[in-house]
């Protein structure tokens, strides 16, 4: 139900709350009951797929990369293959906001260091990205 709502709305206000919602949905429920509703590979990649493809707000990014983060917190054995490129993906998410000259985007930024802390119990960043991942000259 929250997904079809985030899909067809175009208030970038009610997404940004939908995702709210969905990510606490995800994390204060069974996984079991929540892996029935939510499929988590194919969710997984459904939001890699919003991140990857379609030209976002930062607080509608920050929002998908804290419920990608969750889900792998959740489900880490499931989705131990994504999670290469899940690192892939949020390296060059953050390393792209930081070296925009716009706006900095807090909200993309804040989703995706959430997203982070759920990765680093199992990183797969190489060294160099590591490096350049932490370096904020």
């Amino acid at each position: 139900m929250c997904s079809s709502i985030y899909i067809s709305e175009q208030s970038l206000v009610v997404k940004e709350k939908i995702l709210s919602l969905i990510a606490k949905i995800i994390s204060h429920y069974d996984p079991d009951l929540v892996s029935k509703i939510y499929k988590p590979q194919i969710y997984l990649e459904f939001l890699l797929d919003e991140i990857k493809l379609k030209k976002l707000s930062g607080s509608i990014k920050g929002g998908i990369w804290h419920i990608i983060g969750i889900l792998v917190g959740k489900y880490s054995l499931i989705l131990n293959e994504y999670k290469i490129e899940i690192h892939d993906v949020l390296f060059h998410e953050f390393k792209s906001l930081l070296s925009t000259s716009k706006k900095f985007e807090f909200k993309a930024a804040t989703g995706i260091l959430k997203s982070y802390l759920y990765l680093l119990e199992d990183p797969h960043l190489t060294s160099d990205q590591s490096k350049e991942f932490f370096n904020f000259h």
